[in-house]
């Protein structure tokens, strides 16, 4: 599924609106999220400013074919000319607004967005919000996180996850904070009692928890995972 700021702008040019192409692309991820249907479904995002917030994959991928959501800087792939996939809060936005909230979901990737100002976690993965299902497999990859009330990207969950490429500036909190579930934290299933494995390389984070005595990159309840190649 293709989304364009250009068809929010302007609906009856992208008529009728159903995603599939980039000349009919969709207004905003909520209305792609309202589509997925099915493990290997992607979002792809061209360059634009998009006031969203929460953005919530309504399903798990599988191995091998995870939900995708991509921004596409180049414009390539949705015909726009190249600049930032910048998600920023609404205007009238409540507190505790992440960009992506990712709840109980596996087999996700997000990738190539740029987000500016949100109150929590700008990406944030942890357990279903009834604590039923742990997030796991999970990869964020070359996205560039501003001004986050809270920690840039927090991820709690099981088994692989991968954080690669990305750029964290300015959180109030930590700037990376990857944590599994070996004692079934509070964002953990109970009994979860699983790690998560880590890949941390290759980000740049700086100038996070100035107030608060935050870190720059954070990593507990981990086995076997790798931390390189990062600029703190």
């Amino acid at each position: 599924y293709y989304v364009r700021a250009a068809c929010r702008d302007n609906p009856s040019a992208c008529a009728p609106g159903d995603g599939r192409t980039p000349a009919t692309a969709l207004p905003s991820l909520a209305a792609a999220i309202a589509l997925i249907a099915n493990p290997g479904d992607r979002v792809v995002v061209g360059p634009g400013t998009y006031r969203e917030g929460n953005v919530s994959p309504p399903r798990n991928g599988v191995p091998n074919q995870p939900l995708v959501f991509r921004g596409d800087r180049s414009g390539a792939a949705t015909g726009d000319p190249p600049g930032e996939v910048l998600l920023i809060p609404p205007a009238s936005a409540p507190a505790g607004l992440a960009g992506f909230r990712v709840l109980g979901r596996r087999h996700i990737v997000i990738e190539g967005f740029s987000f500016d100002g949100f109150s929590d976690p700008a990406i944030q993965v942890r357990a279903a919000s009834d604590n039923s299902a742990d997030s796991g497999f999970v990869t964020v990859r070359d996205n560039v996180i501003r001004n986050s009330q809270k920690t840039g990207i927090e991820i709690v969950a099981v088994g692989t996850v991968d954080v690669v490429g990305n750029t964290v500036l300015n959180s109030g909190g930590s700037g990376i904070s990857v944590e599994g579930c070996l004692t079934s934290g509070v964002f953990c299933r109970p009994g979860s009692g699983q790690p998560v494995v880590p890949l941390v390389a290759g980000n740049r984070t700086g100038n996070n928890g100035a107030a608060t005595g935050g870190h720059g990159i954070f990593v507990a309840e981990a086995e076997s995972g790798s931390v390189r190649n990062n600029v703190v």
